[in-house]
């Protein structure tokens, strides 16, 4: 056990850039049944699927105005799993403010129907011109369930289409998704 105090010590080395992580032996785990609400445990292990390296697909859009909402990216293959970009060019809200993206993990088959893979998630829009894109990041769980997720109001249509930003270059946007499966879990 170690000291909160000494947790929290900068000198210490336990915490970088305000995070920590923690390594577990499991020597045996045995399942158990109760009645209380159950939390699942996400494994990481050493297998071509799971990998806390990110992969990376880039979606370039020729014509962003002639998207329709939605409108998907070609399949794509990431970590064993095939996957596609939703955008909503005019968003979710009511006022249709916000470009919303999101991440479908397509063939969810091969997951076992109590299982879920927990990811890393990176998306951005890139700028095509200073390298300053607009991100959002997360870590989601994708299961039989759970085949979608992303951000409603992603980048709001002034910021996208606002010249100086880069986002939009006349009709033109690039949108990349770093996608790292860094854990599964199964229930039993």
């Amino acid at each position: 056990m170690i000291p909160l105090a000494t947790l929290k010590e900068k000198s210490s080395g336990f915490l970088v850039e305000n995070s920590c992580a923690f390594g577990v032996e499991f020597i045996k785990v045995t399942a158990a049944k109760t009645n209380d609400a159950t939390k699942k445990l996400f494994v990481q292990k050493k297998i071509n699927k799971i990998s806390s390296i990110p992969e990376v697909y880039t979606w370039d859009i020729e014509d962003f105005f002639a998207l329709k909402s939605p409108s998907h990216s070609p399949d794509f293959e990431l970590h064993g799993h095939k996957w596609f970009i939703t955008i909503h060019p005019s968003g979710f809200d009511k006022n249709r403010n916000f470009i919303s993206l999101s991440l479908t993990m397509k063939v969810t088959d091969i997951l076992h129907e109590n299982s879920a893979n927990l990811v890393q998630l990176d998306i951005r829009i890139k700028n095509q011109g200073s390298g300053k894109d607009n991100g959002q990041k997360g870590r989601c769980e994708f299961s039989k369930n759970a085949t979608s997720w992303g951000w409603d109001k992603f980048i709001s249509l002034e910021d996208f289409k606002d010249s100086s930003n880069g986002y939009l270059v006349k009709t033109k946007c690039c949108i990349e998704a770093k996608v790292a499966v860094i854990g599964a879990s199964k229930m039993e």
